[in-house]
């Protein structure tokens, strides 16, 4: 290995690939959560209980509350399967003590692709950014 060379677990070897990040951004509930982060910037820590997720992310198209089995659905699957993957990822740190979620190192990588998504939001389907008719608090 020559000077100029990055050891083998750096950053550039760890860095978020496009496949995974748009692998990421393939799940509506967890590209909603992102763009939630996102607008949140600076201060983008938001909480991840039951009722903070029932609010933001158990809504039917045209924004109506789903019901109670849907929604617990979604909250463990969030708790499970998303969370998890965006962790595992680097896109978010999540305090499982305190129920909250945080950009991670590797949100600055997501970023652009969501940032890029809401400047061509015209050409888009309109379920792009989460479940349609959902105002993100």
């Amino acid at each position: 290995m020559s000077d100029g060379d990055e050891p083998a677990g750096s950053a550039v070897e760890s860095a978020l690939s496009t496949d995974r990040a748009l692998s990421l951004l393939s799940d509506a509930r967890r590209r909603q959560l992102l763009i939630v982060l996102l607008d949140r910037k600076p201060d983008a820590e938001i909480g991840v209980d039951s009722e903070t997720l029932k609010r933001v992310l158990c809504r039917a198209p045209g924004g109506q509350p789903l019901s109670g089995d849907t929604a617990y659905r979604i909250i463990i699957s969030m708790h499970h399967n998303h969370l998890p993957r965006l962790v595992e990822s680097d896109v978010i740190e999540w305090n499982e003590w305190e129920d909250t979620v945080e950009p991670g190192p590797a949100f600055d990588v997501i970023e652009p692709f969501i940032e890029h998504l809401d400047r061509n939001r015209e050409a888009l389907p309109e379920d792009w950014r989460g479940i349609p008719g959902v105002d993100d608090e």
